[in-house]
C-alpha cells in the first residue's frame, strides 16, 4: 500500500473532485452546488477549483469553530480555573516540562 497522500491539482476534473469530497461521480453531481469553471467549450475543459470545494465543506461541517472553543474552556465551566488564573509556580512548572520533555531525571527517585 502506499503511505503517501494523493497529489490534488488545483483545478480537478469532475471525476477527480468527487473522488476529492469522497462521492461517487453521481451523488457529486447532485449534492455540490460548486460550478466548474470552463477551460474549453467542451465538457472535457470544465474544472472544479480545489479552494471551492473546501469552502463548500467547510460550509457543511456543524462543528463550527463555536465548539472548538467551548471543548477548550470546559474546565472553566466545571469550576476550575483558565492558564492565566493558576499560581505563577504552576506556569513556570509547565514551562519547564515543554523546554525539556524527555528529561526523565529524578523519576526513579519520586523527585
Amino acid at each position: 500500500m502506499n503511505a503517501t497522500l494523493p497529489y490534488w491539482p488545483a483545478a480537478l476534473r469532475l471525476d477527480q473532485a468527487a473522488a476529492y469530497v469522497g462521492l461517487s461521480v453521481d451523488t457529486f453531481k447532485e449534492v455540490c452546488p460548486i460550478k466548474p469553471i470552463h477551460f474549453t467549450q467542451s465538457t472535457r475543459g470544465h474544472r472544479y477549483l480545489r479552494a471551492s470545494l473546501d469552502n463548500w465543506l467547510v460550509s457543511l461541517d456543524q462543528n463550527g469553530p463555536s465548539c472548538i472553543q467551548a471543548r477548550r474552556r470546559i474546565g472553566e465551566r466545571i469550576g476550575g480555573e483558565s492558564e492565566a488564573g493558576r499560581p505563577e509556580y504552576l506556569q513556570l512548572a509547565r514551562q519547564v516540562v515543554r523546554l525539556y520533555p524527555g528529561d526523565r531525571r529524578g523519576a526513579d527517585q519520586g523527585l
